[in-house]
Order: C-alpha cells, then sequence, then structure tokens
C-alpha cells in the first residue's frame, strides 16, 4: 500500500513539474532573428533590377509609383513591388559565412537570380531539401529563408506589369468605333450620338476599374484595318487597337506592344455604351423565334 502512494506522489511530482516547464516557455521572451538587412531603407531605393536567366528586368520610381523599364514600358504592379522591398525586413534563424561553403553546390555561383534594391544585392540560390527553405547570399554571409519570393520572380515579365489597364486620373474623352464621349467643365458628359447619363456613368466606370486577366507581349505589327480606341487622361492621349473580341477581348498598345486580354462579360461592357433593355431582348427572342414565310 505504502509503495502504491509512493508511485502516486511521483506522478504528481514529475507532472506539476512538467507543468511548471511548459508554464516557464510561454513566459520566456522568443528569440528575435535580426533581418537580413538591418539599416535597409525602402523609402529611399529608387532603382530595382532583377537579373535571371540571362534576362534582366528593371524597375524605376517616379511621382506616379514604380515602373518597369526594362524590357517593358509599362507601370509595374504594386504588389510584386512592396513584396520585393520586403524582403530585407525577412528573417533568418541560420547563417553560415560564405567562405565556410560550396557556393555552386547551393546553386549560388552562379545564382539562380540576382535582386538589387539600390545599393543591396541578395542572391538567390537552391532550395534546403530538409527544410524547403531558399539559400540566398548577401555580402559575405549565406542565409536560409522561407521560400516565399523566389517563384515571383522566376515568372514572365509581363506578370510584373500593372494589369489595370488605364492609369489614375481624370478621363476627359473617350472615343470608341462609332461613339464620342467627352467630360462637361462642369461635370457629367456629352455623347455623340447621344446616350442616357445613366449608360454614359456605367461605361466610364467600367473603363476606370478595368483590370486585364492577362497581359501578354505583342511585338508584331497590328493589323492596319482594326478597329482603334482612344482616351484622354490628364490630357495624356491613349490609344488602344481591338485585336480581337471574341470569345475574349483583346486590346492593344502599341507603344508598349502588350496586349490586354478580358474574359466574359467585361468585354463587351468595355466596347458597349448601351445594354440593351428586357423589352428589347425580349422583342428580339420573339423575332428569332418566329417561323420564316
Amino acid at each position: 500500500m505504502r509503495r502504491r502512494w509512493l508511485v502516486i506522489l511521483s506522478l504528481l511530482f514529475l507532472v506539476a513539474g512538467l507543468g511548471g516547464w511548459v508554464y516557464w516557455l510561454a513566459q520566456a521572451p522568443e528569440k528575435v532573428s535580426p533581418p537580413l538587412l538591418a539599416a535597409f531603407a525602402p523609402d529611399a531605393v529608387q532603382q530595382i533590377v532583377i537579373e535571371r536567366q540571362n534576362e534582366r528586368l528593371e524597375f524605376t520610381r517616379g511621382q506616379e509609383g514604380w515602373r518597369m523599364v526594362q524590357p517593358f514600358e509599362a507601370p509595374a504592379d504594386a504588389y510584386h513591388m512592396e513584396q520585393l522591398l520586403s524582403l530585407p525586413n525577412q528573417s533568418s534563424q541560420t547563417r553560415y559565412p560564405a567562405s565556410e561553403l560550396d557556393l555552386a553546390r547551393l546553386e549560388l555561383i552562379p545564382p539562380k537570380a540576382t535582386v538589387r534594391l539600390g545599393e543591396s544585392e541578395v542572391r538567390f540560390g537552391g532550395q534546403n531539401p530538409l527544410n524547403f527553405q531558399r539559400y540566398v547570399q548577401i555580402g559575405d554571409t549565406v542565409y536560409l529563408i522561407e521560400d516565399t519570393l523566389f517563384y515571383q520572380l522566376t515568372a514572365p515579365a509581363t506578370t510584373w506589369i500593372e494589369h489595370k489597364l488605364l492609369p489614375s486620373g481624370h478621363v476627359q474623352s473617350l472615343e470608341l468605333p462609332g461613339w464620342r464621349i467627352t467630360a462637361k467643365e462642369g461635370g457629367g458628359w456629352t455623347s455623340e450620338p447621344q446616350l442616357p447619363s445613366a449608360d454614359i456613368e456605367r461605361l466610364m466606370d467600367t473603363w476606370r476599374t478595368a483590370r486585364a486577366v492577362q497581359v501578354n507581349s505583342y511585338p508584331q505589327e497590328p493589323p492596319p484595318s482594326a478597329e482603334r480606341i482612344r482616351l484622354s487622361v490628364e490630357g495624356k492621349v491613349l490609344e488602344f487597337i481591338v485585336l480581337q473580341r471574341e470569345p475574349e477581348l483583346v486590346l492593344l498598345r502599341p507603344e508598349q506592344k502588350l496586349s490586354y486580354h478580358f474574359y466574359g462579360s467585361i468585354g463587351q461592357r468595355l466596347l458597349t455604351p448601351t445594354l440593351p433593355s428586357p423589352s428589347d431582348a425580349g422583342a428580339s427572342r420573339s423575332r428569332s423565334d418566329t417561323p420564316e414565310s
């Protein structure tokens, strides 16, 4: 009987000890790893360069935000730029002196991709097969970081382009095939042929908010007979060429040599100032259902 109580007391002491240890771990401050570049100032960066597999992507920051200047001239996607600028703030709990490693085996010589953020350079190597983290080199140190950015770095160059069709600003005029819409000085719109104000507002909202599903390179010359669309935004004239209407709308910015693709009804709404009323649609169906004599 006495032996049984001793066993019970021993178990109680063990449980109490484990509980105290768990409580201590919970209260102990977490070890915080320093960022990759402690003195990095993202707001001071005016140029970003990505080099990968004989291709160079270059971005510059201006008053209107980031722009890609190579291999295309176009506004850059803001989300991708933020991801790049947050790279130096990533932490790493594993770091090694580069001189003690076989950099070629880690695919850091040559690197799989290189990112230059102003004067700072980050080289991307291969993945660690055990924890799937990515080897990166900054100066004389190699780090292991969470592999959240590398696949963006290897994405097509057009992925880094802003997919929003129009820049921010006041639209002053829109010329569609067969239509012209102009902003009035005191507000509102005029159109030729005349359109209801609700239809004009719907159309202009569609253009202001339109985002392409994808953007592709279009290096060849457009068909000479293709329809053209012109907009004036804050005094700057933008031209689009209609490459295709169905089954998707494809608009070309000829000076950028980029095509913007729109799926579904968005394409129809961009090119159609008026939508058929339910009565018109019903009358059209009735006529189509009537057998020809």
